[in-house]
């Protein structure tokens, strides 16, 4: 994913994530970058009170802008809503300030239920293990889904890391995806440059739903709706139930 950025504290993750509300301080989505208002300086550990919560696209516009700015280049009309002073006044009114406006959520008197490899598992924080390492994580904050998720490549290098609903990626190699059909159901996609599907999750009255595919060790591993595969082999031995708080869901090792 290039040169490692300094990790910063969890409580900065939770600090910007409540600050807007779960959601892009310009548009809303759930997955969310950190962007540099100031502008970033290598290995410098930044403030939370000059990082924002931006998504993919959001995020990219506001490093076009900065990049403008220090060149004294004229910026249109949609750049416009990029500017420093736009972003410091979008911390204190993001776009969700009021109210979430995505469906990234379950009510918390409900009981979370994934539904994945044709198993369901209710209030299972860890989903998918493979090899010993975590592949897919869920819990909430209070209403609101935390989604985390590690995508490899053929080589075994880390190319989408997703701690909490923040991501880091190689951008240019991935797309993120959202639809929501109705206020009960949400959509999220997440592809490679090729359209390739890596992630698909599909939240319904039921639960979520997550198919996809995962490398690891080299290996791929095809998550569907019937099962987990490895070269077209089904590896679960049970199908079709339901486990309740259990350690983790899937481990494959």
């Amino acid at each position: 994913m290039g040169k490692q950025r300094p990790k910063y504290p969890d409580e900065y993750y939770q600090y910007l994530r409540k600050e807007v509300n779960f959601g892009c301080a310009k548009c809303g989505k759930p997955l969310v970058r950190f962007h540099h208002i100031e502008g970033y300086e290598d290995g410098i550990l930044e403030k939370p009170e000059r990082l924002i919560a931006l998504c993919k696209k959001d995020h990219e516009i506001a490093d076009k802008v900065l990049m403008k700015i220090n060149k004294q280049e004229k910026l249109n009309d949609k750049e416009s809503g990029f500017t420093k002073e736009k972003l410091y006044d979008l911390k204190k009114n993001p776009f969700n300030k009021n109210k979430v406006n995505h469906g990234f959520s379950i009510k918390s008197e409900k009981e979370m239920k994934v539904h994945i490899g044709s198993n369901t598992f209710t209030e299972t924080p860890e989903i998918l293990r493979i090899h010993g390492e975590t592949i897919i994580s869920i819990k909430r904050d209070h209403d609101q889904i935390l989604f985390s998720a590690k995508f490899y490549d053929k080589s075994d290098e880390l190319r989408l890391n997703i701690l909490d609903n923040f991501w880091e990626a190689d951008t240019e190699l991935f797309d993120v995806w959202y639809s929501e059909e109705a206020s009960s159901t949400f959509q999220l996609s997440i592809k490679t440059n090729n359209t390739e599907p890596y992630l698909n999750l599909k939240i319904v009255n039921d639960g979520i739903h997550i198919t996809g595919k995962f490398y690891c060790r080299g290996q791929l591993f095809d998550v569907r709706e019937d099962g987990v595969f490895f070269m077209e082999q089904q590896l679960l031995t049970m199908t079709g139930c339901t486990f309740h708080r259990v350690g983790v869901g899937i481990d494959i090792s």
